[in-house]
């Protein structure tokens, strides 16, 4: 177990079974965001934190790692991999440019040579609200995308400060590798949403939604039901600082933080390096308070606007 997790993080601590594939990324500017599956491999998307916007895959198996560029300029976010249709979404926006879902073939990830640049196959363009195939696009927040069975779910992220809810869209995977026109909405009352992913357990589908409230307070992992059309909390689990994407990844939650970042490693409440393993039957039987997430914190007084739930 590692030094950080000594007195803090209970229940976090409790549902870790194993950190793996450290990054190694001290001095390298880059800042992990997204973590997800290609067959047998692990992939986890890293930005550039000295904002020249490139952005890089990092592809583990048990016995090799390598680095691949993407030939996209983009701040690269949450990631996912459609295996029916061999596609590989990564969400982002250039600098000043539109923001957009890149579609790049996973063969190609699997196949290529260390530092060897990928080429994004499709663009799908994302507007104002979130809506795919609009022409005027120009900023959005589309913060993260999982895929679950043949579906694509992508939501904006909203501040904990702000009066606004936010929104989690479910599309179709086409079998050409497109998205569907048409999606079904779900309100998302869990403000500084990160990742997010569905799992089913004994019979029973969660949703598990990782929240990030910046390098000087804990992160929180809840996982819920939906009850028609809204989630209900089930569980909540108090998380290091910086928790980013969150996947299903051989029946054990995967999860990513940014923590580890050099923007970040010198002032952040703690520093997580790697690909940190969860067990999905603990999960569901945590319930932290506010006291926990407030344990440790430099901005204790500004906490209030925040809710567990």
């Amino acid at each position: 177990m590692r030094k950080i997790f000594k007195k803090k993080y209970t229940n976090f601590r409790k549902c870790l079974i194993e950190i793996k594939y450290d990054f190694e990324l001290e001095n390298t500017g880059f800042v992990p965001q997204g973590v997800c599956a290609i067959d047998d491999k692990i992939v986890v998307a890293c930005y550039d934190g000295n904002g020249n916007n490139n952005s890089i895959l990092l592809v583990f198996d048990q016995d090799n790692k390598k680095m691949l560029f993407l030939d996209s300029k983009i701040h690269c976010g949450g990631i996912c991999y459609h295996k029916k249709t061999d596609s590989f979404f990564i969400t982002g926006k250039g600098k000043g440019e539109k923001a957009f879902i890149n579609r790049y073939c996973g063969k190609d990830i699997v196949s290529a040579k260390e530092k060897s640049t990928i080429v994004v196959d499709k663009i799908l363009c994302v507007d104002e609200v979130g809506e795919l195939y609009s022409t005027a696009a120009k900023h959005s927040s589309v913060a993260f995308i999982n895929c679950y069975e043949n579906n694509v779910i992508l939501g904006n992220f909203i501040n904990y400060k702000s009066d606004k809810k936010g929104t989690i869209k479910k599309y179709r995977c086409l079998n050409n590798g497109e998205l569907s026109v048409y999606y079904s909405r779900l309100s998302n009352h869990y403000s500084d949403t990160q990742g997010i992913c569905i799992f089913k357990f004994n019979g029973e589908e969660y949703y598990a939604i990782s929240r990030s409230f910046g390098r000087n307070r804990n992160s929180i992992l809840n996982i819920a039901k939906l009850n028609n059309n809204s989630f209900q909390n089930f569980s909540t689990i108090v998380m290091p600082c910086m928790a980013q994407q969150v996947s299903i990844i051989d029946g054990k939650m995967a999860v990513v933080f940014e923590s580890c970042a050099d923007k970040y490693r010198d002032t952040a409440l703690s520093n997580s390096n790697g690909v940190y393993f969860l067990d999905l039957s603990k999960l569901l039987t945590c319930n932290d308070t506010f006291k926990d997430f407030c344990r440790g914190d430099k901005l204790f007084i500004d906490n209030k606007g925040i809710k567990m739930y």
